[in-house]
């Protein structure tokens, strides 16, 4: 039997081992709310609960075929070899979650409904045979940062008009997440079964290019408005906080929502100035 703690673990609510929590791109969903600057909540609701659910499913299958297919240790492997879960239960219990996602005919706009399904299936893919995505070395690399900048655009979308600012913060987030992804491949450097997107000394190197397009980008976008000197503040925090990067460290990094070499406090800022109308 599972306990209720152990269900956030097998749907990646919750960190465990290497494994960060699967849940996080909910927060982009209340960032584009913010910037709408929209007060429907329902809808809101609506939304994320049908994230949450294609989030809790699509993690635990990731889990899924990383062990059957690499021999992966996860915790849904673990459990599984502990005879506490079999492979049918797990399957089974990977997509009960699925059914959340019956609430995005409620958010009342069909293209974001569209690129809800198209974001779905996107992250499906990534780890799901007969693609597999995750394998195909700089596809795989990309296709979390394209699936997040879906993500920001569907939300963003169900409550307002998209305008060349809103593009320009996407390509942001977009940056932002290849970024993040780095920090991915360098945690799974440290694990014999994981796949190798892009080797160690390459990603190493752009670890920093990253941050510094970041910091270019939005120079060029604070000519349309100034608001975006945002992230060129906030990626020379990141440059600064590599300064002493050691990839021992990975781990505790990636699960440090606080730590300067993430700065998630840009976003923060972002939703903040956007609800106070600074992108209308």
């Amino acid at each position: 039997m599972l306990t209720p703690k152990d269900y956030l673990y097998f749907y990646r609510v919750l960190n465990w081992e290497n494994k960060v929590s699967g849940t996080r791109p909910i927060g982009y969903t209340v960032l584009g709310f913010l910037m709408a600057g929209n007060p429907d909540f329902l809808r809101l609701l609506f939304l994320c609960l049908a994230e949450l659910g294609a989030l809790m499913c699509t993690y635990a299958l990731n889990d899924y075929f990383d062990w059957k297919i690499q021999k992966e240790r996860n915790f849904l492997s673990s459990k599984i070899q502990e005879k506490q879960l079999t492979e049918k239960h797990a399957l089974f219990l990977a997509w009960i979650p699925a059914t959340l996602c019956v609430f995005i005919v409620f958010v009342g706009s069909p293209l974001p409904m569209v690129l809800f399904l198209s974001g779905v299936l996107l992250v499906l893919f990534y780890s799901s045979p007969p693609l597999r995505l995750k394998e195909k070395g700089i596809l795989g690399f990309l296709v979390p940062p394209i699936a997040i900048f879906i993500h920001f655009l569907r939300a963003y979308l169900i409550f307002n008009v998209i305008g060349s600012e809103i593009i320009f913060l996407s390509v942001l987030i977009f940056l932002f997440q290849g970024y993040l992804e780095i920090l991915h491949v360098l945690g799974d450097s440290q694990v014999r079964e994981e796949i190798v997107k892009i080797r160690l000394g390459n990603a190493l190197k752009l670890l920093r290019y990253f941050p510094l397009a970041s910091a270019l980008f939005s120079v060029v976008f604070a000519l349309w408005n100034p608001i975006f000197l945002v992230s060129t503040v906030f990626s020379f925090v990141r440059l600064r906080a590599l300064a002493g990067f050691k990839i021992e460290h990975i781990r505790r990094i990636r699960i440090n929502l606080l730590s300067p070499k993430l700065s998630l406090y840009e976003f923060g800022a972002y939703g903040i100035l956007g609800w106070l109308g600074w992108f209308r």
